[in-house]
């Protein structure tokens, strides 16, 4: 295996310091980086098989809400540009009844499919099962062998035309999924059915995701906490962590995988002080998983009618983050979830949203903070 291949991916483990104190037990934490090479720069990337890719949005009028057609067409947008000139993409629209909006397009006229997806608007009601049905067929129509065939579902969800029922759906998909076709979803809006979308995905034999997480980049970071604790004398190093990561190249999922390993050594003194200095980095980022986790416990509570309870785990949410917003590096970030949790505490205050619409957004924001996808949380956001 070559370097250029080997280097694809790195592995960095930053501790949240450098010390442990002998004989005692020590929480320490560390933030993992895994970081690929940006597409154009990996060369590997470039050799997988080409795709066969049908898009399916959503213009039904509840699209018209938030923004929330806007942001999918800039998805549709984000898409085109993250497939190669050599895939073909199919664009499929429904409101009350579904339209192929273009079809058999390679995608190396992006620039031309542009101007037509800026140009879809919102409609009547959502005949979301109709939609999947006009991709799967243009799948069969034009089935391009030896591409990998997939569709991409951007909808709130709330469908109200044809098949209407999570279960109903689902078969559906499964039928398609039957004929070689990984089927994805994408909800759109804070008010998206969670429950029909994850199980477009789960049918489709895909993971299933928000829309922000279209907008992906090359890096995730990870969050490990664990105990040391070792009589040993003043200065010795110690390894306290072992790390591996085990993976595949684009195109070559079915050959052995990669492996990255890597350790953590810690440095065991009896002078305490020394244990005190964190890494911003890794403070910064623990904040933010502990305000996860917070809003996880919001959105249950907001669901349970306790809207007062939740307005006060907010107000403790806002003082964790502002501690650590001096600290942060990464655009503003931190500020931006500050203002974030502001606005939805004023608008719970003010009672200006839904008890479904808060838990919905609260547990969005939960999951794009636990897997670092924090910065996408603007997408979601109404002001």
């Amino acid at each position: 295996m070559s370097t250029e291949t080997m280097a694809s991916v790195n592995i960095r483990c930053i501790p949240d310091n450098q010390y442990a104190v002998i004989g005692v037990t020590n929480t320490k934490r560390a933030r993992i980086e895994i970081e690929t090479k940006k597409i154009e720069d990996n060369v590997d990337t470039k050799r997988r098989n080409p795709i066969n890719m049908v898009l399916i949005l959503d213009r039904s009028g509840s699209m018209s809400s938030n923004n929330k057609l806007e942001f999918a067409k800039e998805a549709v947008i984000a898409v085109l540009n993250l497939l190669h000139d050599d895939d073909v993409v199919h664009l499929v629209a429904y409101d009350t009844k579904v339209w192929t909006v273009f079809e058999n397009s390679p995608v190396s006229g992006r620039e031309v499919l542009y101007s037509v997806v800026k140009g879809i608007t919102t409609g009547g009601e959502t005949f979301l099962s109709g939609g999947i049905e006009t991709g799967a067929n243009l799948l069969e129509k034009y089935p391009h062998p030896r591409f990998s065939k997939r569709m991409f579902v951007l909808s709130d969800g709330l469908a109200n035309v044809g098949l209407k029922t999570k279960e109903e759906i689902t078969k559906a998909v499964a039928k398609y999924s039957e004929k070689g076709i990984i089927i994805d979803s994408f909800g759109v809006g804070e008010d998206f059915d969670a429950a029909i979308m994850k199980g477009i995905a789960q049918a489709g034999c895909a993971c299933g995701a928000n829309l922000g997480d279209l907008h992906v980049d090359n890096l995730r970071v990870i969050l490990c906490e664990f105990t040391v604790a070792e009589t040993v004398s003043e200065g010795t190093e110690v390894e306290v962590v072992n790390y591996q990561l085990r993976y595949n190249l684009p195109g070559h999922v079915d050959n052995e995988p990669l492996v990255v390993t890597g350790q953590l050594s810690i440095t065991f003194v009896n002078d305490e002080s020394l244990i005190q200095s964190i890494d911003p980095k890794v403070k910064t980022l623990h904040a933010i998983q502990v305000s996860g986790e917070m809003d996880d416990r919001i959105a249950e509570l907001i669901k349970n009618h306790r809207r007062d309870e939740a307005i006060a785990l907010i107000t403790e949410q806002i003082i964790l983050l502002k501690e650590v917003e001096h600290l942060d590096d990464e655009r503003g970030m931190v500020a931006m979830l500050i203002r974030l949790a502001e606005n939805m505490e004023k608008r719970l205050k003010e009672q200006k949203v839904s008890a479904k619409a808060a838990a919905q957004k609260y547990g969005h924001h939960g999951h794009l903070k636990k897997c670092y996808d924090h910065k996408y949380a603007e997408y979601y956001d109404e002001d």
